[in-house]
């Protein structure tokens, strides 16, 4: 009990630094903490199995000292839980990393989204007009450099503030 014990105070030490913190050695300290609960887990269940066999088959004795086995049988069964609990409480940390790690994530790829909604359209008019032909927009005008950045910057703005404004409607 007193190993669970120490277990559960490191969970509660690993999970208030996650909380503060997306640390990036998380991952290390959780498959740790759950390989040593599953470990013990899998100790006290066989623990708890084969002393409830001894309790079944020297029931019948006497001199069987029934109330103190059972009270060892109870702590057992008690740690198992405790033991579960801290499992569990591991499980809900892995859920919370995962969903923190996949915020990231997202966010990460909406601002790229962003991005490339913004330069795709300048790369198209910056390739029509690095083409060699005749006939373009503004090819006879002394200006029409010019022109054409007012354009690109005109059409990039109208489409940012259309898709900013896209963005703040739920």
């Amino acid at each position: 009990m007193n190993e669970i014990d120490k277990m559960q105070e490191k969970i509660v030490t690993l999970e208030t630094k996650l909380y503060r913190q997306l640390g990036s050695r998380f991952m290390e300290h959780w498959h740790a903490f759950k390989e040593e609960l599953s470990h013990s887990e899998r100790i006290i269940l066989k623990a708890v199995d084969v002393l409830g066999m001894f309790i079944t088959k020297s029931k019948s004795n006497t001199n069987f000292p029934l109330n103190e086995f059972n009270d060892l049988h109870e702590h057992l069964e008690r740690t198992l839980r405790t033991n579960v609990s801290a499992n569990d409480q591991l499980n809900n940390l892995y859920n919370y990393y995962t969903l923190r790690s996949n915020d990231r994530m997202n966010r990460s790829i909406y601002i790229l989204t962003i991005v490339s909604i913004v330069f795709l359209p300048l790369n198209l008019v910056v390739g029509f007009f690095g083409m060699n032909t005749g006939g373009l927009p503004f090819q006879d005008s002394t200006m029409g450099t010019t022109y054409a950045f007012i354009s690109m910057i005109l059409f990039t703005a109208i489409l940012a503030i259309a898709v900013f404004l896209k963005i703040e409607r739920p």
